[in-house]
């Protein structure tokens, strides 16, 4: 359909941009809380015009047309190379005439500065958040331009309602308290099936070290249609891990196996399912607060964590508020010589996190400042200071972080360590059950 593919990308918003809109609706602003409204659009591709695009044909099924006849698309089709992409461009096109600004940072957020007003798309599905009245406007919006197949608002009057879903997840106002984000079961429950675990006993941790008999013949390959069980299961908790960053340590070490799963493997797959069993209805609580402009970070790291090519784990967590907004857990590219080195390196990965929430808070009407906090006194030296100083090895694509401190656009400070020990199951499984 066109030759050309570098400009066919038409990105989805991150977590951490949906979560900070739902922290956004439980901060009070300009002296209010405000509301959440959840959008679907039926159709929405179709709603884009092809004008301008290069011509693409269709072949026409029988008995639409005169045979060989061919139709000449003038609308974004599903499934056509840059569907999606003028699809973006129709809703950007549309916002902007209507007072909207499209964040640089994400462009499928966008901001209102008069009727302070915080969106963001994610294919065919909409949150907004706002006060009662302006979401009234928005909705007439909406409907103005799209065909819009279901549209709600959270909270306590006879037109909202106590519960939506978007994207799956569901997303809940507890009146007097706050909003909770509750990610989609529906995983959890399909890998306990498949594992036959239905009747199992939950357990506490999402991991243990595994040690004793069972360890014997844990290295021994799985049989193909066991691989086969193991690659379906793993691959349907990566994509539910985005929501609890509890298990993000555990299945980076399934996924890790996947090419040749062995029994530990599967032990691995097992216990975090009994775990996920147990809590399949944890969620995000965003409760209400009072208004703040701050960005607080943690960061962690396990030196040398894998035992065979000896690279560390990076894992980090960042809460604006009481509200958590992003975390991640993530292998380090290079072999840190010291402990010291790999916590500069997650301190970066930190720093990197927060410098995009940064800038898009900004782009939403809030300047925030950053605060990134590390147990860890050699990688604050190290960030503190000009150069590598007497660590030669280091790398220096990584010394930008230093910029960032003497520019005061983040602030490092030590955490004690009774913090870092609740973080360390993100890059540690425990000795034991707890």
């Amino acid at each position: 359909a066109f030759d050309a593919r570098v400009d066919n990308h038409a990105g989805t918003p991150p977590h951490s941009a949906i979560r900070f809109l739902l922290s956004s609706a439980a901060t009070k602003q300009r002296g209010e809380w405000r509301h959440v409204a959840i959008h679907d659009i039926t159709c929405a591709f179709l709603h884009a015009s092809m004008k301008g695009e290069p011509p693409v044909f269709l072949v026409l099924p029988a008995g639409m047309g005169p045979p060989g006849m061919r139709g000449h698309l003038r609308v974004a089709l599903y499934g056509t190379r840059r569907a999606s992409f003028i699809w973006g461009e129709k809703v950007a096109t549309v916002f902007s005439g209507e007072g909207f600004l499209r964040a640089k940072t994400c462009g499928q957020v966008f901001w209102h500065p008069t009727r302070n007003l915080e969106s963001t798309i994610h294919g065919d599905d909409l949150l907004t958040v706002g006060s009662e009245k302006e979401l009234a406007w928005f909705d007439s919006t909406v409907n103005k331009h799209f065909s819009v197949k279901e549209a709600t608002v959270l909270g306590e009057g006879p037109k909202h309602v106590l519960r939506a879903s978007f994207l799956n997840r569901t997303i809940a106002l507890v009146p007097g308290k706050g909003v909770t984000y509750t990610p989609n079961p529906k995983h959890i429950d399909e890998v306990v099936q498949e594992l036959g675990l239905t009747d199992a006993k939950p357990v506490a941790a999402p991991a243990i070290q595994h040690t004793g008999p069972s360890m014997r013949e844990s290295a021994d390959e799985l049989e193909p249609t066991e691989a086969a069980l193991y690659a379906r299961c793993t691959g349907k908790l990566v994509y539910f891990s985005a929501d609890r960053l509890e298990s993000a340590f555990v299945v980076r070490l399934l996924a890790q196996d996947l090419k040749t799963p062995t029994k530990l493997s599967m032990l691995r797959l097992r216990h975090l399912a009994k775990f996920l069993k147990g809590t399949r209805e944890w969620c995000w609580c965003y409760k209400y607060q009072e208004e703040t402009t701050e960005l607080v970070g943690f960061s962690d790291s396990d030196w040398a964590a894998c035992p065979k090519t000896r690279r560390s784990v990076s894992c980090g967590c960042i809460f604006r508020g009481a509200h958590y907004i992003d975390g991640w857990v993530s292998g380090q590219r290079f072999v840190a010589l010291s402990s010291g080195e790999a916590e500069f390196y997650a301190l970066g990965r930190l720093f990197a996190g927060m410098l995009f929430l940064k800038w898009l808070s900004q782009e939403l009407g809030t300047d925030m400042q950053l605060r990134a906090r590390s147990d860890s006194s050699a990688a604050r030296g190290i960030a503190a200071r000009t150069g590598a100083g007497a660590v030669k090895h280091l790398e220096v694509r990584w010394l930008w972080i230093q910029e960032k401190v003497r520019a005061k656009q983040v602030s490092i400070e030590k955490v004690r360590g009774i913090v870092t020990v609740s973080y360390t199951h993100l890059t540690l499984p425990t000795n034991r059950e707890v």
